[in-house]
C-alpha cells in the first residue's frame, strides 16, 4: 500500500489505483492519518529539493513555481482560515418586504468562503454549519425572536439544534426552508438561478416566494428550476459527502462537470474537445488534492489532454 500511496500523491496512479486508495483511505481513520503524513513529507522534500535548486543554480525556474504550488496551497488553508476569523462582516439587517413579519433590526455577521476552500461554524444555538466554497453566510450573534434567521448564498450543510418553539428559517435568494431540527443541505448560488434542499433527517418546510410550500421526507429533495419546483428521491448520498472535504459524482456530465469544478476551485476551464460534449464520468477525490490531480485521473480513461496557464487561471482541455 505504500506504493500505491506514493503513485497516488506523485499523480501517477492509474484511475484502478486511484480507486484502491481511496477506498483504503476511507476504511480507517488511522489511514487517512497515515495518507495525511506521507503527503506532507512529500511536499517537504519538494520544498527542500527547490531550495536547493535554487541554491545550486541562482535562480528560480518554471518548475520551481509548479513544484511548490501544493505546499503554497495548503498554506493558504490556514491563512484563509485565519482571515475568516479576522474579517467576519457586520451590518444591521432593517425591516423589508422579505424580511421576517414583526422582527426588529439586527445585526447579523457574515462569513464568505473563498473558490477552493470550505468552512465550518457552530452557531449560537449550537446548530453546526458546513459552508461549501463561494458561499456567503449571514447570521445573528444570538437568536432572540420568535424564529432563527440565517441568510444563504450558496451552498451549505445544516444540523440544526431542536427546538420546537424557535423554527429555524434559512432563507435564500428564491426560497425559504423552515426546520425544527434536523440535517439538510441546501444549494442556492444566485448565479446558478437553481435551487435544491435535500433531506437526510428530520422534516423541513420549503417554500417560496409566492406562498407555493413543499414538504419534504428523509431521502428526498426538492430542485426548482424555472420557477418550477419537483420533489423527488435523493438519488445518491455520496455527494453530500462534500462537507467531510470528499467531492463524488456518477454519471456526471462533462459540460456540469467542468462548471462544478470551476466554481469549486475558482479558475476558468475551457473545453476545446468535441469529442467529449456527450461523455460522463463517476469518480470520487479529495477536493484537497486539487483540480490538477482531478483532471489527471479523468484524463487517463477520457481520452483528452489538459494544459494549465499560471497566469490566467485556467484550464485547457484538448
Amino acid at each position: 500500500m505504500e506504493y500505491l500511496l506514493q503513485r497516488y500523491i506523485e499523480g501517477k496512479a492509474s484511475r484502478e489505483e486511484c480507486q484502491l486508495v481511496l477506498l483504503w483511505i476511507e476504511s480507517d481513520p488511522t489511514n487517512r492519518q497515515r495518507y495525511e503524513s506521507l503527503r506532507a513529507l512529500y511536499i517537504a522534500s519538494l520544498w527542500s529539493e527547490d531550495e536547493s535548486t535554487e541554491d545550486a543554480a541562482g535562480v528560480t525556474n518554471q518548475p520551481k513555481k509548479l513544484r511548490i504550488y501544493p505546499f503554497l496551497r495548503i498554506a493558504a488553508l490556514f491563512l484563509i482560515a485565519f482571515s475568516l476569523l479576522l474579517n467576519i462582516k457586520r451590518y444591521v439587517l432593517p425591516d423589508t418586504e422579505n424580511s421576517v413579519v414583526g422582527k426588529r433590526d439586527q445585526v447579523l455577521q457574515q462569513v464568505h468562503v473563498p473558490a477552493g476552500q470550505r468552512a465550518n461554524l457552530t452557531l449560537a444555538d449550537g446548530t453546526k454549519v458546513w459552508l461549501n466554497a463561494n458561499s456567503s453566510f449571514s447570521f445573528p450573534g444570538n437568536f432572540s425572536a420568535g424564529t432563527r434567521d440565517i441568510y444563504l448564498d450558496g451552498e451549505a450543510r445544516f444540523v440544526v439544534a431542536h427546538n420546537e418553539k424557535q423554527p429555524f428559517i434559512v432563507h435564500t435568494k428564491g426560497y425559504d426552508v423552515k426546520v425544527l431540527g434536523t440535517d439538510f443541505n441546501v444549494r442556492a448560488y444566485g448565479q446558478e438561478h437553481k435551487f435544491e434542499t435535500a433531506l437526510l433527517s428530520g422534516k423541513v418546510n420549503v417554500s417560496d416566494k409566492k406562498g407555493g410550500e413543499y414538504l419534504l421526507k428523509p431521502g428526498q429533495r426538492a430542485v426548482a428550476e424555472g420557477g418550477k419546483v419537483r420533489v423527488e428521491a435523493i438519488g445518491n448520498l455520496d455527494y453530500y459527502r462534500w462537507k467531510d472535504g470528499l467531492i463524488c459524482f456518477e454519471d456526471r456530465p462533462i459540460g456540469d462537470l467542468l462548471k462544478d469544478m470551476e466554481s469549486l476551485f475558482g479558475v476558468k476551464i475551457i473545453n476545446k474537445n468535441n469529442h467529449l460534449a456527450g461523455q460522463k464520468y463517476t469518480g470520487k477525490f479529495w477536493i484537497d488534492d486539487g483540480l490538477t490531480h482531478i483532471l489527471h485521473v479523468l484524463s487517463l480513461n477520457g481520452n483528452f489532454t489538459f494544459q494549465r496557464d499560471y497566469d490566467k487561471n485556467e484550464y485547457t482541455i484538448q
